[in-house]
This record gives structure tokens, sequence and C-alpha cells, in this order.
């Protein structure tokens, strides 16, 4: 676990360092590349959404499982 958050601040560091240290670019992000962007964005989201879907379904079973229904009479 100590590894994983050196890690991490790790890249933190590089992060802020490339953002202090840079140079101004003179460029711009035409259409293509935004409407590409904004189509992994929502990809990322859909999988996140999905994957918890699945997870929750396993969940719902694991606990239906262990208390079953009781039968009305």
């Amino acid at each position: 676990m100590l590894s994983i958050i050196k890690q991490f601040n790790n890249v933190v560091l590089f992060l802020l360092f490339i953002t202090i240290f840079s140079n101004p670019l003179y460029c711009y992000i035409d259409p293509g590349t935004g409407s590409y962007a904004l189509q992994i964005i929502i990809a990322v989201l859909v999988g996140i959404i999905f994957a918890f879907k699945l997870f929750w379904n396993k969940v719902k079973t694991f606990i239906s499982a262990i208390f079953p229904k009781k039968e009305k009479k």
C-alpha cells in the first residue's frame, strides 16, 4: 500500500513540475479532437455505470442467496 502512495505522490509531483516549468504553447484543439475527447469521457462514464451494475447484481444475488424470501401462506 505504501508503494502505491509513493507512486501517486511521484506522479503528482511530476505533473506539478511540468505545469510550473513548461513553456507556453501556441496551438489549438480542433473540433475533431474535442469530439474525440468527449466520446472518451462518455465511454468511461458508461463503462463505470456498467461495471457498477454488474457488481450490484452480484451483491444482490449473494444477499438473496443468504436471506431467501419467505413464502406467503
